[in-house]
């Protein structure tokens, strides 16, 4: 430490003497320092480079799978999701490709990809769609109402809940259990907003239900 009082010469000497006993620690932090700014730079680097590879390889997948090339399209996804499973592009196909196996009347692979979804680090939102899609699938193409349930027993729903619950109402229904439905439905109503669109045939399936019921 410099003497502030001590005379000029004194003071050159001071600082000779604290560089000399710690410039190679000042030296090394000035190295540490650069080089983990570098190494951040590369990190960005690389995962710009690996965000623009799994974008390029999600527009040849969507590209396959609009122009009906099934296996293709299912070939390419399954490379994409394995190469950059972090990625949200891996999120996108697998629910893509989830929509390219119920095309081919292959439900089983369907379900495969939505529950891949499910168990990523994908947002809550994404996977709120991976579920519905998924429930939907066991309902209507397994003729599985109780694994339906079973999906959608979640109890954070967000802005999906009339979906849930309207779509919980369909499976009470397959089961027989009316009593159950009339209640989803009518939770579902109550939730529906103007941006899920017209809500005439959730209406509908509440009022045949309410006769039935009385």
């Amino acid at each position: 430490m410099v003497d502030i009082h001590a005379t000029e010469e004194e003071q050159i000497n001071q600082i000779k003497k604290w560089f000399k006993e710690n410039g190679k620690y000042l030296v090394a932090g000035v190295v540490l320092g650069a080089g983990a700014i570098l190494g951040y730079r590369a990190y960005d680097a690389y995962q710009i480079e690996q965000a623009r590879s799994a974008s390029a390889a999600y527009e040849v997948v969507r590209d396959a799978a609009a122009a009906g090339n099934k296996e293709q399209a299912k070939t390419l996804g399954q490379e994409l999701i394995s190469q950059f499973p972090s990625s949200p592009y891996a999120t996108h196909t697998a629910l893509s490709l989830a929509v390219v196996a119920l095309d081919a009347g292959k439900p089983e692979d369907a379900v495969k990809q939505l529950q891949w979804v499910l168990d990523s680090n994908a947002r809550d939102s994404l996977k709120h769609v991976a579920r519905l899609r998924l429930a939907r699938t066991q309902l209507y193409s397994l003729n599985k109402a109780s694994d339906a349930l079973a999906t959608l027993d979640v109890k954070k729903m967000g802005e999906f809940a009339a979906l849930y619950e309207e779509l919980r109402g369909d499976a009470y229904v397959v089961i027989g259990d009316s009593l159950a439905a009339q209640a989803a439905y009518s939770a579902a109503l109550d939730q529906w907003n103007d941006d899920l669109g017209s809500n005439q045939l959730l209406q509908m399936k509440l009022a045949d239900l309410t006769v039935v019921n009385e």
